[in-house]
């Protein structure tokens, strides 16, 4: 059978009752591509404005700035060191800044979402997908990265980068003393998981939290003695620790308390 599209215009009543293979490929194959021009041109579009995840602060007039106007809760947050550690080299850079939010829930409880971010979110890794390449092929040339270069799907549904989001509950025990008594992460299927406290604090008193998938959820069991065994971890405090602002949670299309849109565990503080 010749095949054309121009054959398809001329018949595509005949779709409507299923009695051509031909031209109901064909419609789909026009669907298809469609779609991936429209996001190939979205993504031309907006990948020279793609936003920047806020740095370390480490000027010293911003550092004084930020000090003069941030609470005592805020300051008493940003010197409490949380870690993240890795098992295996993931794709996308782990962000030098870890975003955070907080609310007091009584003289005693403080709860604090922070939001992490990886510049990119890609299948590649120590895993099941990359071992039978095909998956991991899918999944890079459409959902990642449209045709392996542009932003792919992923960008488009979700916003630029990965961000996941990890809520500890802390227990105010002195007036410069914070307690983690919970600690709360997505796993690998992005549902809330409670992890173990003590599996969730080092020797030094840091909050350890593990990413153990390449999606880069923080839900990996055992954290602290993962990271004492040897994993690669980055630690953040001072000015590492900054207030989430609107301006990012807009640029990263985070959502709100309400509607959380990415890193659902940091919302979840009232």
């Amino acid at each position: 059978m010749v095949f054309s599209f121009d054959s398809v215009a001329k018949n595509c009543h005949v779709c409507h009752y299923g009695d051509s293979d031909g031209c109901r490929n064909a419609l789909v194959l026009k669907s298809v591509l469609g779609w991936a021009a429209y996001l190939l041109m979205w993504q031309i579009s907006t990948h020279s404005t793609e936003p920047s995840w806020p740095d370390a602060c480490r000027v010293e007039t911003q550092r004084v700035e930020r000090r003069d106007s941030e609470s005592p809760l805020e300051g008493l947050i940003r010197q409490r060191p949380i870690c993240i550690a890795w098992t295996h080299s993931w794709s996308g850079d782990l962000g030098k800044s870890l975003l955070y939010q907080v609310s007091r829930s009584g003289p005693e409880r403080i709860i604090v979402g922070y939001f992490a971010y990886w510049t990119t979110e890609r299948p590649w890794g120590d895993n099941s997908l990359t071992h039978w390449l095909l998956p991991a092929v899918a999944i890079d040339g459409f959902y990642s990265h449209l045709l392996f270069v542009f932003p792919g799907v992923q960008r488009f549904l979700y916003g630029p980068g990965d961000v996941e989001g990890v809520r500890v509950t802390y227990r105010q025990t002195a007036p410069d003393q914070l307690v983690p008594v919970s600690v709360v992460a997505d796993d690998d299927r992005h549902q809330e998981v409670t992890l173990d406290v003590a599996e969730s604090v080092d020797e030094k008193g840091r909050i350890v939290v593990l990413n153990d998938v390449w999606s880069h959820q923080l839900g990996g069991k055992r954290a602290a003695s993962v990271a004492r065994a040897g994993a690669s971890q980055r630690c953040f405090d001072g000015d590492s620790l900054r207030a989430i602002t609107q301006d990012v949670v807009t640029a990263f299309r985070l959502g709100s308390t309400k509607d959380p849109r990415r890193a659902g565990p940091a919302w979840g503080i009232n």
